[in-house]
């Protein structure tokens, strides 16, 4: 599968296209076939090296936190999902070492949620951080 990897710290121009292993999706994982990937400030911020003490994952590192998709595989004891559901999700890239900038993309199906079915999944992919930061941002002033 292709993917957008970043092999050391640095500017925009260091991000290159590579083909890298499909992932397989382990027990209680999907596996997506990404339609969009979000780009996020914070992506911009891990690129840099500014979170660096955060990320100890290694490089070549694909990055991105948002995607939607269609689930193609479904790990062992997940029955939330299932071949064929549109989904978005947030994968955490930092804490989990899995970025979205990729064809595919096998993360925690507590990660996804069924995509919105009014919603183009090019759109849909800007929902998930941009949408937990203001529920998040509503709950601070309620």
């Amino acid at each position: 599968m292709r993917a957008s990897t970043l092999p050391r710290y640095g500017g925009p121009e260091l991000l290159t296209v590579a083909e890298l292993p499909r992932p397989t999706p382990g027990p209680g994982q999907i596996l997506v076939r990404v339609a969009a990937s979000a780009v996020n400030p914070v992506d911009l911020e891990v690129r840099s090296g500014s979170h660096a003490e955060n990320v100890g994952h290694g490089f070549p590192m694909v990055l991105g936190w948002d995607l939607s998709g269609v689930v193609e595989e479904c790990g062992t004891g997940v029955d939330r999902f299932a071949a064929g559901d549109r989904v978005v999700a947030m994968s955490a890239q930092m804490a989990t070492g899995v970025g979205t900038h990729a064809q595919y993309v096998a993360l925690d199906a507590d990660l996804a949620a069924k995509a919105p079915r009014t919603a183009e999944l090019r759109d849909a992919a800007a929902l998930p951080l941009a949408g937990l930061t203001a529920h998040q941002a509503l709950e601070a002033l309620a």
